[in-house]
């Protein structure tokens, strides 16, 4: 049993993420550019080609680097909370058939994935870090994606 005196790592994730953002003059910002980094680096590997594993069989598009980062990242937030990363696997649900889409729009001849992916990860990392100037927050930018699917859960008032 936990004291009360003792917070989850989550819970020190958000207070941390707070503290640091308390000097931020948007911080809606911060929330936008954390989606707009999550969906450019998802993006960005899921253009980099992945070899072909015979034993795959005809599943074999189906796998690619970015299985890997979503498998990682929503084991990292299921030990955190379960329902966080319900929120993170639903975001990264939605992203794919983004990226998806995007796919065929490469084939019809629009630009290569791998650039959007670039230029959306730029973006959103200039984002983070031009309105966040503090050095704490650059430093809880991997978590930041953690903290917004918590922060969205509390706005709603659903305890993770």
């Amino acid at each position: 049993m936990r004291s009360s005196t003792q917070q989850r790592p989550i819970d020190r994730m958000v207070s941390q993420f707070d503290q640091a953002q308390a000097t931020s003059r948007y911080p809606v910002l911060t929330y936008v550019a954390t989606v707009l980094i999550m969906f450019g680096l998802l993006a960005f590997v899921w253009a980099i080609p992945f070899p072909h594993i015979p034993f795959l069989g005809k599943y074999n598009g189906f796998v690619n680097w970015a299985s890997f980062l979503i498998a990682g990242f929503v084991y990292y937030a299921l030990k955190l909370s379960p329902v966080v990363s319900y929120v993170v696997l639903f975001f990264f649900f939605a992203s794919s058939y983004l990226i998806i889409q995007l796919e065929y729009w490469q084939k019809a001849g629009g630009p290569a994935l791998w650039i959007i992916g670039g230029v959306v990860l730029t973006l959103g990392i200039s984002t983070f870090l031009i309105f966040n100037k503090n050095k704490d927050l650059s430093r809880l930018l991997f978590v930041s994606p953690i903290v917004t699917a918590a922060k969205l859960l509390s706005s709603v008032k659903v305890k993770y």
